[in-house]
């Protein structure tokens, strides 16, 4: 598998926490990160959902910046679980539908690492949809703008098609 090409200049949010040591592919051969013992996220009891929060609370809600972080460095599967934990909690429907577009564009993006193209493009058009049932402002809820997400990812599912490399896409807070 051609890998994606990573941003060099993506800032991380929650710098004090580490990246695992390998990103999840399924069917690569590597530990499930949860499920095994060996794996790199692997808890004997495992966590409970995310803390409650507030939508107020998103730029220091470690768990959100942790998540972003994991998306941001291609590290797509652990990154829609840390998204699952917050929206298994998210506070408002807004969030909810945000939440649940997230983990979809994420889990496209793996598909379409992993070369299966159609579901990656129905996994883009269901966050795609997700994101379509928000309300127009504020245009950047909890930081992400949905807009230039969907364009990036797009374009890099479009690339994989190609078989090229391609940029994987960033969630730029702001």
């Amino acid at each position: 598998m051609i890998e994606p090409k990573l941003p060099k200049d993506v800032p991380r949010y929650a710098p004090a926490r580490a990246l695992p040591p390998y990103r999840f592919i399924p069917g690569r051969g590597l530990p499930h990160p949860i499920n095994d013992p060996a794996g790199h996220s692997y808890q004997e009891h495992p966590d409970q959902p995310s803390e409650p929060w507030t939508v107020e609370s998103w730029p220091r809600l470690e768990d959100w910046l942790v998540g972003v972080d994991l998306f941001n460095h291609a590290y797509w599967w652990e990154s829609h679980e840390a998204f699952e934990g917050l929206w298994q909690v998210a506070p408002t429907p807004e969030t909810t539908e945000l939440l649940q577009g997230l983990i979809q564009i994420a889990v496209a993006l793996l598909k379409s690492y992993q070369g299966q193209r159609r579901p990656a493009r129905s996994l883009l058009e269901r966050g795609r949809m997700r994101f379509a049932s928000l309300p127009v402002e504020p245009a950047c809820l909890m930081g992400v703008d949905r807009g230039q997400l969907l364009r990036d990812a797009d374009e890099y599912i479009q690339a994989r098609s190609r078989g090229e490399r391609g940029r994987a896409p960033t969630i730029r807070l702001s």
